[in-house]
């Protein structure tokens, strides 16, 4: 793991001052966990598109069982990178489309798991 490659935010002043803090931290914190099968790595360049749908997915080398808010998260901040949606519109836009409200701890809590990998 390359802290270099990691999101700015997630060590340094304001976050954890190194990878073993962060992975206490997802140990003390970890929610209760809904299993279903996941991509595992569920962000844009792995969503194949054709005519407006989606077609097929890639890099399923991470798939299995897990919470679906693997997903989600990795989702969400793939479209941010990838776009130019706000937050809180992605928010409001992906409870619509999976048709329930985001626990955006959840959310938080996938993404800084993605971080040490």
């Amino acid at each position: 793991m390359d802290i270099e490659d990691t999101n700015p935010d997630t060590y340094g002043p304001e976050g954890f001052k190194d990878p073993q803090e962060l992975l206490s931290w997802l140990k003390d914190n970890q929610p209760e966990e809904e299993i279903s099968y996941t991509h595992g790595d569920l962000c844009m360049p792995n969503i194949l598109i054709k005519d407006g749908n989606i077609s097929g997915y890639i890099d399923l080398g991470r798939g299995g069982l897990g919470d679906p808010y693997r997903d989600i998260a990795l989702c969400y901040r793939s479209y941010l990178y990838n776009t130019e949606i706000n937050e809180e519109e992605l928010k409001n836009e992906l409870e619509h489309l999976l048709g329930f409200k985001l626990d955006m701890q959840k959310v938080k809590y996938y993404i800084l798991v993605d971080e040490l990998f």
